[in-house]
């Protein structure tokens, strides 16, 4: 198996830093495998990935003090200078500022020829303290002056110090690790931008977009969690309920009197909301039989697995995949570099704690429904379901879930009914396409898994004298009518105030 690369952050005071930090790695026999530097976006740090890495070659880059290896911000103190009206007066100050290696983040001056006085207003990085100290006992000799501000969060900053303000604004995103931690995660979102780049898109809009991911996660748990419910009754003591959430997949809960199946778990930062919400519908109590069944392996599909504690109904391939940290497993983008990252990006906001293992399920007498082949069967709440697997249009591993009698067809991610998903969901999945420039990591497969599920369902109600229900990974509970996806029912929004 060939050896990771190796990824760094580097800080960078001058532009020849990157050739000295190159000619380190070159010594070192390290091979240099990706520079990410933009002036524009952050003139301090550059990101570097080398293959052939060595604890030498890490003791030379230490040695030359170049790692970034913390993300604290430094603080800057923004001051006000009452100047005479006198030529050359802001020369002066600024060849003392150069003399004393201050660095000026902010500079604003506009002449007021009414008044007696000029005001200088500078914002000083004071990483130096002892530079700015100087430089600050200079002024003093000579000047009125007034610190206005003196802070690390202040945002009139210029790009010197965007890597570390925005590591410092996602921070709160990763839920408690460490600045190794968000180093790293920081050089895989700078991938992103700059892989996405070469598709025409703005990095800074990449930055931003991705800030807004984790924001609106965080914004929609606790007291802010709500989600839009159907509830279909199926016998006298069997009921379904479609569970979307703020973002992400959908949550199934089909119950009894006696037994309890969820499909699918959300992502796990809702994990705590969706126990509450469940205790409020009196749902997967603990003095029913539980069964959980995982589709596959997206983040806001199996992403709460590990907080329930019970060993799932899944595809091996799904643990394989989840294991293998790249959501574009065994697939024909399996090398892409977008795919990989977001896996991490989307686990580590949404608390990701997926299953490590599986339950195998019950063999089938059939060996084929349409084209998909059947990969076993499962009961529950008194009901047996086929399990298919599916072409691995959207993710390998994925399968689906199929009832006659009861009428239920969960075709999870491969078949949409897009309109039915509200517009601020529709944003969020949106984030995601950006991302990985599609959610399904064949398109060309997805699309004709989306046929092949369609026409099944089509048949089917075709056959029933009853609804015959297309249970989406997204949106609303459906039925077919005249050839289309159309909601079925009512939709209740829940809060849990």
């Amino acid at each position: 198996m060939r050896a990771k690369n190796f990824s760094f952050a580097a800080k960078i005071k001058e532009s020849s830093d990157i050739r000295r930090i190159i000619s380190v790695i070159n010594e070192h026999n390290g091979i240099v495998r990706k520079v990410l530097y933009n002036s524009r976006i952050d003139s301090s740090i550059a990101f570097f990935e080398i293959a052939n890495f060595s604890s030498e070659l890490m003791t030379a880059l230490i040695q030359s003090d170049h790692i970034l290896s913390s993300v604290q911000e430094p603080l800057f103190i923004k001051i006000k200078i009452h100047l005479p009206q006198k030529a050359r007066v802001i020369s002066e100050i600024l060849t003392h500022a150069d003399d004393a290696g201050v660095i000026i983040t902010l500079m604003e001056f506009d002449a007021q020829e009414a008044k007696k006085e000029d005001i200088l207003v500078l914002m000083l990085n004071a990483v130096e303290s002892q530079s700015v100290k100087a430089f600050l006992d200079y002024l003093k000799t000579s000047y009125a002056i007034d610190i206005v501000e003196y802070t690390p969060n202040n945002e009139d900053l210029d790009n010197t110090i965007f890597y570390i303000t925005y590591a410092n604004r996602i921070r709160k995103f990763t839920h408690d690790q460490g600045d190794h931690f968000v180093l790293s995660f920081l050089a895989d979102i700078n991938s992103i931008a700059f892989e996405l780049k070469k598709l025409g898109y703005d990095p800074e809009d990449i930055f931003m977009k991705i800030y807004e991911n984790g924001e609106t996660l965080n914004n929609t748990i606790g007291e802010k969690f709500y989600a839009d419910y159907q509830v279909l009754q199926l016998k006298s003591d069997t009921s379904l309920h479609c569970f979307q959430l703020p973002c992400g997949g959908n949550v199934y809960i089909l119950e009894n009197a006696t037994e309890s199946l969820m499909i699918d778990t959300g992502y796990g930062i809702y994990h705590d909301d969706i126990m509450r919400m469940c205790r409020h519908f009196g749902l997967w109590q603990d003095d029913k039989k539980k069964t959980l069944f995982i589709s596959h392996g997206d983040a806001d599909h199996c992403g709460g697995a590990g907080y329930i504690g019970m060993t799932p109904y899944s595809h091996p391939g799904t643990i394989d995949l989840i294991r293998n940290g790249n959501r574009a497993y065994k697939s024909v983008t399996e090398g892409s570099k977008l795919e990989q990252i977001y896996t991490t990006m989307i686990g580590t906001f949404s608390k990701w704690l997926p299953p490590d293992s599986y339950r195998k399920f019950q063999s089938s007498d059939k060996d084929k429904v349409g084209a998909f082949p059947v990969f076993g069967s499962l009961e529950a709440c008194g009901y047996k379901f086929t399990v298919l697997e599916s072409h691995g249009g959207h993710q390998y591993g994925q399968l689906f879930l199929l009832n006659e009698e009861a009428g239920l067809f969960f075709t999870v991610d491969s078949c949409l009914n897009l309109k039915s998903i509200s517009p601020e969901r529709t944003k969020y999945n949106q984030l995601a396409d950006l991302f990985m420039t599609s959610v399904n990591v064949d398109s060309d497969l997805a699309r004709k898994e989306r046929k092949d599920l369609l026409e099944i369902a089509a048949d089917l109600t075709a056959k029933s004298d009853k609804p015959f229900y297309i249970c989406c990974g997204h949106g609303a509970i459906s039925t077919i009518k005249d050839g289309k996806l159309t909601a079925f029912g009512q939709t209740t929004r829940y809060t849990h105030s």
